[in-house]
C-alpha cells in the first residue's frame, strides 16, 4: 500500500485491479508499466529518449536502457514465480543496485552536460 501511495498510483491500482493488494500487480504498475508516467520503466525510457535527443554518448543512452531492462526483469521474476510474495521480499538488494546504477547515470549525465571543468594540465613536468 505504501508503494502505491509513494508512486501516487493507488487510485490507478484500484481502478485497474479491483482486488486486494498483491505484489506482482503493484510492481507491474509502479515499475514496468510503460503507460504509467510514474513507473520506473517509463521514466528510464524517457531519460534514454531525452539523452538521444541531446546527442549524448551512446554509453549514456545504453545505461538508461539497461535500467529499464533491469526493471522489467525484476517484475517478470515476481510475476513468473509460484510464490510472488517470497520473490518480492528478495527484491531490496536488486532495487538497491538499481538505485546505485541510477545514481551513477545521474553522475555521468552531470559530467557530460553540466560540469564546467577546465582541461587537465600537467604541472611541474617538462614535455619534451
Amino acid at each position: 500500500h505504501m508503494v502505491l501511495e509513494l508512486f501516487d498510483s493507488a487510485i490507478t491500482y484500484r481502478g485497474r485491479y479491483l482486488s486486494v493488494i498483491q505484489p506482482a500487480p503493484v510492481l507491474d504498475l509502479v515499475m514496468a508499466d510503460r503507460g504509467n508516467p510514474r513507473a520506473l520503466a517509463f521514466q528510464f525510457d524517457q531519460i534514454a529518449r531525452l539523452l538521444r535527443d541531446c546527442g549524448a554518448d551512446a554509453t549514456l543512452i545504453d545505461h538508461a536502457h539497461s535500467l529499464s531492462v533491469a526493471t522489467d526483469a525484476m517484475v517478470e521474476a515476481v510475476i513468473d514465480t509460484p510464490d510472488p510474495v517470497q520473490c518480492a521480499s528478495s527484491l531490496p538488494d536488486s532495487l538497491g543496485r538499481l538505485g546505485e546504477s541510477t545514481a551513477a547515470l545521474s553522475d555521468q549525465v552531470t559530467r557530460q552536460f553540466f560540469a564546467l571543468l577546465p582541461l587537465p594540465r600537467l604541472v611541474g613536468m617538462d614535455l619534451a
